[in-house]
């Protein structure tokens, strides 16, 4: 259920008895122009999480979600696409384990009216030592990354495949935007996040429909925009393969390589490219899993993932250095088989049936249940659970051929010695 608020507000309601939590996610969403707003939107996500007018403190805040019996409270960013979205969560105990029966929605919803609405901020700013504490910890995040490896060559894989900056970028931002960033630029980019982004809020859980709505429209939200951003990120084929690599003496090198993958989400071919990256290095029956880790031992791990927002496709491995050559020709052999169809009927009923089973486990995931509103409401490319199912089992051996054949290789990045 889909409901406008006020206009650029919409309220999607999930009635759900499975769950022991209700879940409340506010999302807001821009389409952002510059990769100092990453910066800027992750940190005002992180001080806004941390404290607010009522109670100015972390410790404050702790203790009114101890009152409502360890309720939990959350700030996060991600990207999507062409989009930034930043995510304020809330969990907290259904009624009907509560010995007096009480309904804590409203309590709940007080809580993050304040922590969105009336954020420790004043005439002159936001609160000085909570601000440089926040940034001390999102720099130290940011450096940190340099240290997990695999996270790293991710992050400069999409460097080199991406032409775009902001999409290069990662949806927090980078250590000297965050450096410069200071109170009123802060300040700035609140005001414009309140009034000027779309707001998506999406709650599940056993809750009464009418009181939901009747409560949500108490929330001071002003109208703004219709949602009309194009949230898929495409970019043009590039002629030659970008390569870098870096040498450090590592225990264990890493070798990525991205593809362009030019799969409309919830389009065509949507559910072949899903068959088709369990296939590839998806699950533990792919072809990188089995041949490239298992048969023949040349990596300690190897596996793919493809963002549909973004087209992009990527191949993650960690492997011998002296290794790397053999590796990138196995994971283009692997490619080349699904494109010429030689892998067995029985491999791909056993993916289909895999990824079949791994969708129905999550409908019993109210996270998982959450996050799947939300896309469906942001691309306007819901499916219903059966049809979901039914589009998927319908994948055949030439569907999965197709989208092989649109996988492109465009940059690969190394690091190791």
């Amino acid at each position: 259920m889909r409901i406008q608020l006020v206009k650029g507000v919409n309220l999607n309601i999930v009635p759900s008895q499975q769950f022991k939590t209700t879940k409340i996610l506010v999302s807001f969403i821009k389409n952002i122009k510059s990769k100092e707003e990453l910066a800027q939107r992750m940190l005002l996500a992180n001080y806004m999480e941390m404290c607010s007018q009522k109670y100015p403190t972390q410790i404050d805040i702790s203790k009114e979600l101890s009152k409502m019996y360890g309720a939990s409270f959350g700030s996060s960013v991600e990207r999507r696409g062409t989009c930034h979205i930043v995510n304020f969560s809330m969990d907290y105990i259904e009624n009907k384990f509560l010995k007096g029966k009480e309904d804590l929605f409203n309590e709940a919803l007080s809580f993050l009216k304040e922590i969105i609405f009336n954020p420790l901020i004043s005439e002159d700013g936001l609160d000085k030592d909570t601000l440089e504490r926040q940034k001390v910890n999102a720099i130290n995040y940011l450096k940190s990354i340099k240290e997990d490896k695999q996270t790293y060559a991710i992050s400069q894989l999409r460097k080199l495949f991406f032409d775009q900056e902001i999409q290069r970028v990662s949806s927090f931002g980078q250590i000297e935007d965050v450096k410069k960033l200071d109170s009123e630029e802060l300040k700035q980019a609140y005001q414009s996040l309140i009034k000027n982004d779309a707001v998506e809020i999406t709650i599940c859980g056993d809750v009464d429909i009418d009181n939901v709505f009747k409560q949500m429209k108490t929330l001071p939200f002003s109208p703004r925009e219709e949602y009309k951003y194009n949230l898929f990120y495409t970019q043009d084929l590039k002629d030659e393969v970008t390569t870098k690599v870096d040498h450090e003496d590592l225990a264990q090198s890493k070798l990525d390589l991205a593809f362009r993958l030019p799969v409309e989400y919830r389009g065509d071919l949507h559910y072949a490219a899903l068959v088709f990256n369990s296939l590839f290095g998806g699950s533990a029956l792919s072809l990188l899993f089995t041949v490239v880790r298992e048969k023949l031992s040349m990596a300690y791990y190897a596996s793919s993932n493809f963002e549909p927002f973004s087209q992009f496709l990527v191949v993650q491995t960690g492997i011998a250095y002296e290794n790397k050559d053999k590796v990138q020709e196995l994971i283009l052999e692997q490619l080349k088989r699904l494109e010429d169809g030689d892998f067995s009927d029985k491999l791909l009923e056993q993916n289909k049936n895999n990824l079949v089973n791994s969708y129905i486990s999550r409908l019993d995931n109210q996270t998982a249940t959450i996050t799947r509103t939300q896309s469906d409401a942001l691309t306007k490319k819901g499916v219903r659970q059966d049809d979901w199912i039914a589009n998927l089992k319908k994948v055949t051996k030439e569907d999965v051929q197709k989208v092989a054949r649109l996988a492109k290789l465009q940059a690969i990045y190394l690091i190791g010695s």
